[in-house]
C-alpha cells in the first residue's frame, strides 16, 4: 500500500471494512509500517463495530434488524450481508460508505430503504467524529519501520488519515481469509454487544475494539 508525494488521496481514507463486496470478506487483517511519513502523522482509526451497533438508537435498531444490505465496488463484484452481523454472538454494524450501496430487496430501492440506509451511515459518520457515547475511536500511531498492527475485521471500522501531502509512505497490508458464514445469523431488535479490548502497541484512544 504505496503513497506517492504527489497523491491527493491516500488509500484507505474513509471509514470502511475491507472488501466487503465479496461473499466471503477478509475475517483479520495484517498492516506492517516499512517507510513511514513524518512524525505524528499518518495516523490510521479505527471504531468497534460492536459499539455502533449498541449505541444505535432503539428504533433505528429495530427497524435495521433482519435487513441485509448490497456491497458493490466499481468493478461491479457484489455481495449482501446482515445490515447487523452477529459474530461470537453479539451484533455489529455491518454497513460502511465505500461499498454498501442500497438495501436488498426483492424490487427496486424504496424511499424509505434508502433513507434507513442513509441514517446507518450518518450514525457511523456521527461516531467517528466523536458525537456518539460509548463509540470512541482508537488512534494508532506508526512510530518506526516494523510496527504491526493486526484486527478483525468482522469487529471493526478502519480509516487512514493522510495529512502528510507531500510526503511518502509505504505499508504491507496482509488479509486473512474467512472460512465462509464465520458467525452470520439474523438478530432481533433487543440484541446489544460490547466488545473485549485488545490493544496494540503505540496506541491511543479509548475504543473497546478488536484491534
Amino acid at each position: 500500500v504505496v503513497t506517492d508525494p504527489s497523491d491527493l488521496l491516500a488509500f484507505g481514507e474513509g471509514f470502511h471494512t475491507d472488501l466487503t463486496y465479496l461473499q466471503n470478506p477478509p475475517r483479520a487483517a495484517i498492516l506492517v509500517s516499512r517507510k513511514l511519513s513524518p512524525p505524528g502523522t499518518g495516523d490510521t482509526l479505527f471504531v468497534d463495530a460492536f459499539a455502533l451497533a449498541a449505541t444505535l438508537p432503539p428504533e433505528l435498531r429495530a427497524r435495521a434488524a433482519g435487513r441485509h444490505a448490497l456491497h458493490t465496488d466499481k468493478a461491479g463484484r457484489n455481495a449482501t450481508h446482515p445490515v447487523l452481523r452477529v459474530v461470537s454472538g453479539r451484533p455489529a454494524l455491518w454497513v460502511n460508505r465505500h461499498f454498501a450501496r442500497r438495501l436488498a430487496s426483492d424490487g427496486d430501492e424504496s424511499p424509505a430503504d434508502a433513507a434507513l440506509l442513509e441514517e446507518l451511515l450518518a450514525h457511523i459518520d456521527a461516531a467517528t467524529a466523536g458525537r456518539v457515547p460509548g463509540a470512541e475511536l482508537l488512534r494508532i500511531d506508526w512510530h518506526s519501520a516494523g510496527d504491526v498492527v493486526m484486527w478483525d475485521e468482522r469487529a471493526t471500522q478502519h480509516a487512514a488519515v493522510h495529512d502528510y501531502a507531500g510526503h511518502g509512505r509505504e505499508m504491507h497490508r496482509v488479509l486473512l481469509a474467512s472460512l465462509g458464514g464465520d458467525d452470520d445469523a439474523e438478530i432481533s431488535p433487543t440484541c446489544s454487544g460490547d466488545a473485549d479490548a485488545g490493544v496494540a502497541p503505540h496506541c491511543s484512544g479509548d475504543a473497546d475494539a478488536g484491534v
